[in-house]
């Protein structure tokens, strides 16, 4: 399953979005974006025996993956196929409530039956909490670090957001992506 995350990565990162929504919605209590890109390419060349798979983007370009062994029913990909990949990110930030979890993480996964085209979908959500440790208005940007010791310095979208907070706040920060890949026959 992450042979298919990590190709359906490269493959956005290779081909860019033909499809991209992002949605930022605030509650009193609570920031979350979303953003969904979707790209569609068609397969150009397949060697089922290397597993080597061909996809050329809308634009032309060439994409070169190879599948590993975790992807189902290969043998069912002809050349002039349409691979779709959706990629999904959200990250919703909060002030720490009492009773939050310190540290969540759910991993999901599901990939075609036997028989059928390949498709694959793979979720992971994270929960985690972190202490403001430094926030720059002008950048605008804050440092956190979490109880995982890790330390982070993320841009901030709006500025006002810095308004709400203060150096020693806690945060609980939820983490979700996803791919889903599929195949579709030729048109």
């Amino acid at each position: 399953m992450k042979t298919w995350t990590t190709a359906g990565l490269a493959l956005l990162l290779a081909i860019g979005c033909q499809n991209e929504s992002v949605k930022v919605t605030k509650a009193p209590e609570q920031l979350r974006e979303e953003r969904t890109e979707t790209i569609v390419a068609t397969v150009k060349a397949i060697d089922h025996q290397t597993r080597d798979v061909t996809l050329q983007t809308p634009d032309g370009q060439d994409v070169s993956v190879r599948a590993s062994e975790l992807v189902r029913n290969l043998d069912q990909v002809k050349v002039g196929d349409k691979v779709k990949v959706t990629h999904y990110q959200s990250k919703a930030i909060r002030l720490r409530q009492p009773g939050d979890t310190a540290t969540e993480t759910e991993l999901m996964t599901d990939r075609a039956p036997e028989g059928e085209k390949p498709a694959a979908f793979a979720r992971e959500s994270k929960t985690v909490v972190a202490r403001i440790l430094k926030i720059d208005r002008a950048a605008p940007s804050v440092t956190v670090k979490t109880n995982e010791g890790k330390t982070i310095t993320a841009t901030v979208s709006d500025r006002k957001n810095l308004d709400k907070v203060k150096v020693g706040d806690e945060l609980t920060i939820t983490y979700v992506e996803g791919y889903a890949i599929a195949v579709e026959g030729a048109e």
